[in-house]
């Protein structure tokens, strides 16, 4: 129904001068009480507010060339200066309205919103909401996107939705880590370009090479900046901190956005909770497990390459031409290890680590020993000394 038609059907088509006067107080009272005309009347504010903002002819807008997942081509972002268009939907203003209503250590986790616009390109009009944009100042922004929690999809989705996200999640690592990878921008030194990974790429990253995974977001193509990770991790522990104690919403296909300079020697980062399609506000007092079970492995994860970084960060690994019985990862590219029956790849002495012999030479140096091998090598050369 139009809102011309919404509104003729409930207000009156005209009003009875001699019938009893109504205060102003009583007629927002009763305005308030009754959902259909706040209704009516936002959609005509919305209306106004949109037409007011319908000249896209004037506006500077351009596609937004730094996104790390989610929707290409005509249906992607926009950028106009320092925000971002993001495609409208009910369900994402929704939750941006309501957000608007809390306080300021609840907004913080999120990009500044700036309300709806509409743009009018060849006769079809968009809808939009206008953003924050996350990577405004940044000369080479650098972007990973996590989608959070075990279970990705609402559960009054419909059936068919259900069961693909469902077999999604468990094919992926959302059912076993709490999220995946949905994408990754990072700029490479070496190339002066830009190192992509996309949806494909991280839904095959599995929970046993999700560090290695990880690594790669702070790989500028010369060395892995361990110290990136160590700027994000506060961030990440304040937003665990958030869903230890928010009951407002559960958090269905929402992302984190990981966000630091390319460009910079220094750690300039953000960190931001973005995609709100599937957002719903609840009441039952409950917490976000399935956002916190993503959240706590996560920042183990990260503790643990930071770790690595301060130990190993520059310990060389000890290459050796290798022969790999069973199919096996390179842990660099991340793809398989192909070739002759003997010696396909190269496997470090060391750490253990698998490469391609194309890929074992660009491998950084940050070598973590395996204590599980050390601890069998040093066994056998006390065995040898008992026997002498």
């Amino acid at each position: 129904m139009s809102t011309h038609q919404h509104s003729n059907h409930i207000f009156p088509n005209h009003i009875d001068d001699e019938g009893p006067g109504v205060s102003m107080e009583d007629f927002i009272e009763a305005c308030t009480k009754n959902h259909d005309i706040l209704r009516a009347v936002e959609s005509c504010l919305l209306t106004t507010i949109e037409l007011n903002t319908d000249d896209a002819k004037s506006r500077d807008l351009k596609s937004f060339g730094h996104q790390a997942a989610g929707h290409g081509g005509e249906n992607g972002l926009l950028k106009e200066g320092n925000t971002i268009l993001k495609q409208y939907s009910d369900a994402e203003f929704e939750f941006y309205e309501d957000l608007q209503r809390q306080d300021e250590e609840v907004k913080k986790y999120f990009p500044d919103y700036l309300g709806r616009t509409r743009v009018q390109n060849s006769g079809n009009v968009d809808h939009y909401i206008i953003l924050e944009d996350l990577t405004a100042g940044l000369e080479k922004p650098c972007i990973m996107d996590l989608k959070m929690g075990r279970s990705t999809f609402q559960p009054n989705a419909p059936r068919k939705k259900r069961v693909e996200q469902s077999a999604l999640d468990k094919y992926s690592t959302s059912d076993t880590l709490g999220f995946r990878i949905c994408g990754m921008r990072i700029y490479q030194n070496r190339e002066a370009e830009y190192k992509v990974r996309d949806k494909p790429w991280g839904i095959s990253v599995t929970s046993s090479n999700m560090e290695s995974s990880l690594k790669q977001f702070i790989h500028n193509g010369l060395r892995i900046r361990y110290e990136l990770y160590e700027a994000f991790l506060p961030l990440i522990e304040e937003v665990l901190a958030f869903f230890q104690t928010q009951s407002l919403y559960k958090f269905y296909g929402s992302s984190l956005l990981f966000v630091y300079d390319g460009a910079s020697e220094e750690p300039v980062v953000r960190l931001r909770m973005v995609d709100f399609a599937h957002t719903v506000r609840v009441s039952d007092g409950t917490l976000d497990e399935s956002y916190i079970f993503g959240l706590q492995t996560l920042e183990s994860l990260i503790s643990s390459i930071i770790y690595e970084g301060h130990v190993h960060s520059d310990a060389p690994h000890n290459f050796k031409l290798s022969h790999f019985p069973k199919p096996t990862i390179c842990k660099f590219c991340n793809n398989f290890i192909w070739g002759p029956v003997t010696k396909q790849g190269y496997r470090c002495r060391g750490c253990s680590y698998p490469a391609h012999r194309h890929c074992y030479h660009l491998v950084p140096n940050h070598c973590t020993p395996n204590l599980l091998n050390v601890s069998k090598k040093k066994r056998k050369r006390s065995s040898k000394n008992l026997l002498k």
